[in-house]
């Protein structure tokens, strides 16, 4: 029987947990996809928000246990360094006197199913599934979008006017924006991008836009676009419509996403691999390559933990099969006959009577 009720909170517009700093610094090290606690926090703020859009943000409430109380739970869909488990979040009530009263929970630790069932007693069935997951990583949405684009006619999709463009970059961005000058340079280097994906050599920016207004999170592809004689690349955001009955499509250039690491911050929210895997927008290749010999040596690490828990595993199944063998059918231990039998009981093994040695002497 359960000691708990869970409840699925729906979404509400103010802010639901807060994630201090210091338990954020001393999680990155049990996280295998993080290893910057700014980037985890913006991670972990969406995440938390987007849960409970989709119905898995879930308060737990303990009957008769003063220890706990209430609890909440999100599937923070990121992996144990160790056992590369799954990582929920454990949230607690945000206490009135704490800094920040207008939080209802407070990040308490990341803990794996098992953690949680063995301290709270909560079934695994029980724990939200990951925003991601239920929404198959937007796969559909990423093939669709990749298949209109390749399918557009080469000058279909440009910029006419960068009057009319929105310039999209986070707030600590400090880079000028008086190199987009010359539109033809933007819309040379979208046509070469358009024709790279088509060749495998480039592929679309994926990233998740959430309204928490509408309650809605969707998909939406970028084009990393690489401007001549600059280090760093941009990105375009683009609609494509139908106009008439035959087929023809309209291109709108909706965004110019031109500060690098702010791409990458957005697509890390659909996959943290994103932090290693654009690095390359930044124009910083020793950093890329410094990022991959970390993601692989991460791998490595949990790899050869996954292979010594077979291991082990297989010796356990070894040790039961080995036990089975040596019963038989009545249930009596096997006795195996020693090879020396005969120089131990040599009048028995010829069919003689046994004959007693002297009581006195073992």
């Amino acid at each position: 029987m359960k000691s708990y009720e869970l409840n699925r909170c729906t979404y509400s517009k103010q802010r639901m947990v807060t994630f201090p700093k210091c338990a954020l610094s001393k999680s990155v090290e049990q996280i295998g996809e993080f290893t910057d606690s700014q980037q985890l926090y913006y991670y972990l703020t969406w995440t938390n928000k987007m849960q409970a859009i989709d119905g898995e943000f879930i308060e737990y409430t303990f009957f008769g246990n003063q220890q706990y109380g209430k609890i909440a739970i999100f599937n923070a869909e990121l992996h144990d360094t160790n056992s590369n488990a799954i990582l929920y979040i454990v949230a607690v009530l945000n206490s009135r006197n704490d800094y920040t009263p207008f939080f209802q929970w407070k990040m308490n630790a990341f803990m794996t199913a098992d953690e949680i069932f063995n301290i709270y007693g909560i079934n695994e069935n029980d724990l939200p599934i990951g925003s991601r997951e239920k929404h198959n990583y937007w796969k559909s949405e990423i093939y669709k979008q990749q298949n209109q684009l390749i399918s557009l006619h080469p000058n279909i999709l440009y910029i006419s006017s960068l009057h009319k463009a929105t310039f999209i970059h986070s707030q600590k961005y400090k880079n000028s924006k008086s190199y987009f000058k010359k539109v033809d340079n933007i819309n040379k280097a979208i046509q070469e991008s358009i024709n790279n994906i088509r060749n495998n050599i480039l592929s679309l920016i994926p990233i998740l836009k959430i309204n928490t207004k509408k309650e809605e999170i969707c998909c939406q592809c970028l084009l990393p676009i690489k401007l001549q004689n600059e280090p760093s690349w941009i990105a375009i955001s683009y609609q494509l419509t139908r106009i008439n009955n035959n087929n023809n499509t309209e291109s709108i250039v909706s965004g110019l996403y031109i500060d690098a690491q702010d791409i990458i911050n957005k697509s890390l929210l659909l996959s943290p691999s994103a932090i290693y895997k654009y690095q390359f927008l930044k124009g910083e290749q020793t950093l890329t390559i410094n990022s991959l010999q970390k993601q692989l040596n991460d791998a490595l690490k949990r790899e050869s933990m996954l292979l010594l828990m077979l291991q082990q595993k297989d010796e356990i199944v070894q040790s039961l099969i080995n036990n089975v063998n040596n019963i038989n059918v009545y249930g009596i231990p096997m006795i195996s006959t020693p090879r020396n039998v005969n120089n131990i009981y040599p009048n028995i093994m010829n069919g003689q009577e046994p004959v007693l040695s002297n009581v006195n002497s073992y």
